[in-house]
């Protein structure tokens, strides 16, 4: 699959970082790019609102309230994802209003994936 290096994001340290392209599940050519944090700590893939609506794509459940330091509501959607060379076809994400793409581990459990922190690298097997 493939090594990638950690990127900078602001004043914060550098972190893993992907770009994923969302596609919609029955029609292929409705399509957006991202950069996604990877995030070992978060349960669940969430990609922002404004992303979703750009595929025209209805909810796919009930909205979830996800807990943490501060409560988020976010609606469940299905969608395909392409990212290091593969494509998964039916990925569940949460549609949340921050402007970040976040993988979480739902998605990341399907790959053996190695952070070397002070190389700043990760890679995807």
């Amino acid at each position: 699959m493939g090594s990638y290096q950690y990127e900078p994001k602001g004043n914060h340290p550098h972190a893993p970082f992907l770009s994923i392209l969302i596609l919609h599940p029955l029609n292929r050519e409705q399509q957006v790019r991202c950069k996604a944090l990877l995030d070992t700590g978060a349960d669940y893939t969430m990609v922002p609102k404004r992303l979703l609506s750009e595929l025209q794509l209805p909810p796919n459940g009930r909205e979830r309230s996800f807990g943490g330091s501060s409560e988020i509501r976010a609606l469940p959607y299905l969608v395909a994802i392409h990212f290091d060379g593969s494509v998964i076809n039916e990925a569940t994400v949460y549609g949340w209003s921050r402007n970040a793409a976040v993988i979480g581990r739902d998605l990341m459990n399907r790959y053996c994936i190695e952070f070397n922190g002070r190389g700043f690298l990760f890679h995807i097997n």
